[in-house]
């Protein structure tokens, strides 16, 4: 995922301050695989009918 470097130095921290060393590697990779979800989630909940129809403004009574 593209990801800002303040979310990858926020993830290495926060990988280090959870897992030790080998934090170092899974906290950007977990940070990348919230981030591709976030990005796709939309678009799926869309289109399995979780989010409501948009309504289109024009049609206003």
């Amino acid at each position: 995922a593209d990801m800002h470097p303040l979310v990858s130095l926020v993830a290495i921290f926060g990988g280090i301050a959870y897992l030790g060393i080998p934090g170092v590697l899974v906290g950007p990779v977990v940070a990348s695989f919230g981030i591709a979800f976030l990005r796709v989630w939309p678009v799926f909940a869309s289109e399995i009918g979780l989010f409501p129809a948009k309504k289109d403004k024009s049609e206003r009574p």
